[in-house]
């Protein structure tokens, strides 16, 4: 018995996160077995894919070591194995959304940051950038749909599907090419 696969598979769907995408379902949950006090999250977003595979293996290594680099990489909680189905990766909600979707839904109103907010989310972002580049790992996808802000607004970077590690000078690709056909060149 594996207390941490009774626990993460007790959960509670709340919400969509995200339905655009092909491969996976980005869902918000609640684990029923959640205790004040426990060790365990309350809530955390869980992505479903139809199948585990190689990508989304490298992507679950990519947030393990990504979250050792610097407290502004989204917390990856645990994998698991749903059914002979489904795979699922459970890791930090960020329940206020990606960037793009605060600064689209507040685009006429100006005072949503002050200069010094934004300057500081800009401070926040390069350097969790730098510290995951200085531990070998390329995002490859930096875009502000991939980066995100939690209930206490922190800012987090999250989905390193794209990644890639530098080893010896040679880039390594471990998940599939980008997402946007104008996407920053980390490499």
């Amino acid at each position: 018995m594996n207390p941490d696969r009774d626990y993460f598979c007790s959960y509670e769907k709340v919400d969509n996160l995200d339905d655009n995408n092909r491969r996976s379902l980005l869902v918000s949950v609640m684990f029923t077995q959640y205790r004040p006090g426990s060790a365990y999250p309350q809530f955390a977003a869980a992505k479903i894919f139809t199948r585990r595979n190689e990508s989304n293996e490298a992507e679950v290594n990519f947030l393990r070591q990504a979250g050792n680099c610097h407290p502004n990489v989204v917390k990856f909680y645990y994998d698991v194995d749903l059914s002979d189905q489904s795979y699922a990766i459970f890791m930090e909600l960020c329940n206020k959304g990606s960037l793009a979707g605060i600064i689209y839904n507040n685009r006429h109103d100006p005072t949503t940051w002050t200069k010094d907010e934004t300057l500081s989310m800009f401070i926040i972002i390069t350097e969790a950038f730098t510290s995951l580049h200085s531990a070998s790992i390329a995002h490859r996808d930096v875009k502000p749909h991939n980066i995100f802000v939690n209930q206490h607004n922190e800012i987090r970077i999250g989905d390193f599907g794209e990644s890639k590690v530098r080893i010896e000078n040679k880039l390594l690709h471990l998940g599939r090419l980008n997402t946007c056909p104008h996407f920053w060149k980390e490499c």
